[in-house]
């Protein structure tokens, strides 16, 4: 049974937590943060298994020799203090997305990390959403066609849920770190294996009167081989998350894909997709847990994170 902490225990980590418990091999042991009676609360909430299961220093947290892995769920700007100290402790590690937010931090994490190969997973949750696995699956069995065009479309009311990522201490963006970091993932994971890598990326990027620096965002990404993708994402209004592909063979239409189970749809061509609507996390965690027991990489690779940041940092240099 492996002994999973989590740092920064918001939002997110109760997605972490709640997920855990549904997990086989892995349970929570213990958790940190800057507040150590938010610690004990979330702690005491999810039933952190450790003697001493609540720190608001992240040293003392990894010297405990019984924790094997950390969820690191801190803000984007701390992420890559808390992967460099984790990663010195050999612990595994699951860190939330973005991993990083600028070139300097991928580097020094991918040096400290090539030196350990510790097992270090990028939390892209929807990755193991069960209608985008399937599309994945199926443009990957070339069942599709040559890939022409992907469109993805992502509003989220944010504004007051995200205060600390104006801080300049603590996030680097808003729409590109809360929804265009995954729209960016979604686009890469499916079209790469049959368009290539990455080759042109422009983008348009709408500040917000409120001062955040980035509250929409426009984006064309083209590949080596001719096929584009369209990414919109917003987080001053809601609008659902729509993905259309355009085939050789068949087009796809997902609609309302992280809404009400009942709403999400997708359809192939003219025939309805049918996928099921279980938790993403609980599968993002086994693979996680599977990755450090087999000794393998995980799904979502540190490189294909560090991939991510290059290109979000790109688009925020080039608006």
């Amino acid at each position: 049974m492996l002994n999973i902490g989590i740092i920064g225990p918001g939002r997110v980590a109760e997605r972490h937590a709640v997920a855990l418990k549904e997990t086989t091999g892995a349970q929570l042991w213990s958790v940190c943060s800057y507040d150590l009676n938010k610690a004990q609360a979330f702690a005491t909430k999810h039933n952190a298994l450790a003697t001493l299961n609540a720190f608001d220093d992240v040293s003392k947290m990894l010297d405990d020799p019984k924790l094997d892995a950390v969820i690191i769920a801190t803000p984007d700007k701390l992420h890559v203090t808390h992967i460099l100290l984790a990663l010195k402790a050999g612990k595994s590690i699951l860190v939330e997305k973005p991993v990083c937010t600028s070139l300097d931090a991928c580097e020094k994490i991918l040096t400290a990390y090539q030196q350990s190969q510790i097992t270090l997973a990028v939390g892209y949750h929807l990755r193991w959403h069960q209608g985008l696995r399937r599309i994945t699956q199926k443009a990957h069995k070339n069942e599709l066609g040559n890939l022409h065009h992907i469109k993805l479309h992502w509003g989220v009311n944010f504004i007051e849920h995200a205060k600390w990522r104006v801080d300049p201490e603590l996030g680097e963006w808003v729409c590109l770190s809360i929804l265009g970091t995954h729209l960016i993932d979604i686009a890469r994971w499916i079209m790469i294996p049959l368009c290539g890598e990455v080759s042109e990326i422009k983008s348009f990027i709408k500040t917000a009167d409120n001062g955040y620096s980035d509250g929409t965002v426009s984006i064309i990404m083209s590949f080596k081989s001719g096929a584009t993708a369209e990414i919109f994402c917003s987080v001053l209004f809601d609008l659902p998350f729509n993905l259309e592909i355009y085939a050789e063979k068949n087009n796809v239409v997902g609609m309302d894909l992280t809404g009400q189970a009942e709403n999400r749809k997708i359809t192939v061509g003219n025939d309805p997709l049918i996928f099921e609507t279980s938790n993403p996390y609980v599968s993002q965690l086994n693979n996680f847990i599977e990755a450090i027991i087999e000794k393998r990489q995980p799904e979502v690779s540190l490189e294909e994170g560090l991939e991510n940041v290059r290109n979000l940092v790109f688009i925020s240099d080039h608006r």
